[in-house]
């Protein structure tokens, strides 16, 4: 028997870390630029 499981995007949206990486900009992964000095470090509070 195979068994499923329902993950709700909204309440997983909700998770700060989910939230964090959602709300990202990674359009420099796309465009080739290969200077990564230019990526801000994600800012961690709790």
């Amino acid at each position: 028997m195979e068994e499923y499981y329902v993950i709700f995007a909204e309440r997983m949206i909700q998770h700060p870390a989910v939230k964090r990486v959602c709300e990202s900009d990674f359009s420099f992964l796309f465009a080739g630029q290969e200077d990564f000095t230019t990526i801000q470090p994600a800012t961690l509070s709790f």
